[in-house]
């Protein structure tokens, strides 16, 4: 008789996000995302107010991911509050108000934003058209590696945890250099 084990934690949070995201289940891969890009943020910035720190953990960290080549760029997006509409300010607050705080408060991201899955890693795209900010699988894949080689996450994903995990989603490995383990901007 075997026993099914469910992790806990970020390490959990990681491994729904893998089951589902190669299952195509897009949405509940995204907002377990969110959660985890939440949670280490957190760690990295705790006295800070919950906007604030998950918009800069992701413009550090992704950054970091692509290999120092993003910037970020501001739209004309808006969301509601409290009967007011207010701009998501760069591509970042657009992730913050409408994936992550519509995931937590409305049970899906807004119809303003939308993820363009195309398979291919190796191309990193977000972009303002239409009145939406679309992502591709891509730049999921960057937040995902956001979490995955934070500092305040490398007692969680070993090396070794981090190679056997990356590869089935992803078509590189991560690069050697400081640390030994900060993807390059190629993919995991």
């Amino acid at each position: 008789m075997s026993m099914l084990v469910e992790r806990k934690g970020l390490l959990g949070k990681v491994e729904s996000f893998l089951t589902d995201w190669r299952a195509g289940r897009h949405e509940p891969a995204i907002a377990t995302l969110m959660a985890a890009i939440d949670a280490t943020a957190k760690k990295r910035y705790p006295g800070m107010r919950v906007g604030e720190r998950f918009q800069k953990f992701l413009a550090e960290e992704v950054g970091r991911a692509l290999g120092g080549k993003y910037i970020t760029a501001r739209n004309d997006l808006t969301y509601e509050k409290n009967g007011k509409e207010r701009s998501v300010g760069d591509q970042f607050g657009a992730i913050y108000h409408l994936c992550r705080c519509y995931v937590l408060h409305e049970e899906s991201y807004s119809d303003k934003i939308e993820f363009e899955i195309t398979g291919d890693l190796s191309t990193v795209r977000i972009c303002h058209e239409n009145g939406k900010i679309i992502l591709n699988d891509g730049f999921v894949n960057a937040m995902f590696h956001a979490v995955i080689y934070a500092e305040e996450n490398k007692d969680i994903f070993t090396k070794e945890i981090r190679r056997r995990r990356l590869a089935p989603i992803g078509q590189g490995r991560p690069e050697k250099g400081a640390g030994g383990d900060h993807p390059s901007h190629e993919g995991p």
